[in-house]
């Protein structure tokens, strides 16, 4: 970080957000886990209901590398995996994705919605079990996943 960058001036917003110092690798670095260069479905239960979400990891996986985590939203009535456009193939080996299924293809996403609580649980799931650079989460969606 630099002088005069937003972040070393205490933000966007003119120094009244605190600058966060995230780390550069997750908990799950050095972690066995397996790349299929493939979708593999991972349930969660989330308010008493089964969850799903997709992950891709690439086939030349290394967890000791720290990945992008790229997340992508369907559109309403939509379904996972492959609401993501084909982003698999741009990002070739270089990037973990996460395409979750919303409930009857409908995000809820208020404040206290299940989805705030599907969000949460898959992304301390994926600090936790992969080596992921917190510093590099992106979100991409279509439609109400957007």
């Amino acid at each position: 970080m630099q002088p005069g960058d937003a972040a070393a001036e205490g933000g966007q917003d003119g120094g009244t957000s605190p600058v966060v110092d995230l780390p550069t690798r997750s908990a799950g670095c050095g972690k066995a886990a397996t790349g299929t260069g493939s979708y593999v479905r991972k349930g969660f239960q989330i308010a008493n209901k089964p969850r799903a979400n997709f992950v891709w990891v690439p086939a030349n996986y290394d967890p000791n590398a720290a990945y992008p985590l790229l997340f992508t939203l369907h559109g309403t009535g939509g379904v996972a995996p492959g609401n993501g456009r084909g982003i698999e193939v741009p990002a070739g080996q270089n990037a973990i994705i996460m395409t979750p299924q919303a409930i009857s293809g409908t995000w809820q996403l208020g404040v206290a919605g299940e989805d705030v609580q599907f969000w949460d649980a898959m992304y301390q799931d994926a600090l936790n079990t992969l080596c992921i650079n917190p510093q590099r989460v992106f979100v991409m969606g279509f439609s109400r996943g957007g």
